[in-house]
């Protein structure tokens, strides 16, 4: 699943790559395109988002037997973060056609500290670690939404 995401995610980015840097040059913006992208991603993801978050368990116990229902759980915990990654990660180029990439790193700094920090206390608890995990990505990439759409109005 995650391999199939991340193909269609990349291929969207390199079609919004260019028409993004070439709204921005033209007009001082890419706001169109950005909401474009960002509508298409969400209508595309929603769907098998939600089917495989409700289902991944009895998915996961139907096709690889009942001792994998666990692994359908964490697989459930993990869909947030991996749909905010196919929804946002292609406009996160915004960072770099309006010359952020200070402000990116930064924020990937305080991500990998965040998650040092709940690997370390909840390594005991591994649901409980797979839900801070989700939960700081899903919390990463609405940062990453918000300051990329800030920066496809042009105000940098």
């Amino acid at each position: 699943l995650t391999l199939r995401v991340h193909l269609i995610s990349r291929s969207v980015s390199e079609v919004f790559r260019q028409k993004a840097i070439e709204e921005y040059n033209a007009l001082g913006n890419c706001k169109a395109v950005y909401k474009k992208t960002f509508k298409s991603l969400f209508l595309i993801g929603i769907i098998p988002f939600s089917i495989f978050w409700f289902f991944s368990p009895h998915l996961f116990r139907w096709v690889f037997g009942e001792v994998w229902e666990e692994a359908g759980i964490f697989a459930q915990i993990l869909t947030p973060m991996v749909f905010s990654s196919f929804v946002v990660s292609p406009l996160t180029y915004l960072y770099y056609i309006a010359n952020k990439q200070k402000e990116d790193t930064m924020t990937y700094l305080v991500f990998l500290v965040l998650n040092i920090f709940s690997f370390y206390v909840f390594r005991n608890d591994v649901t409980i670690l797979l839900i801070s995990y989700s939960l700081i990505y899903v919390i990463f990439y609405l940062v990453n939404l918000i300051r990329s759409y800030k920066f496809s109005k042009g105000l940098v």
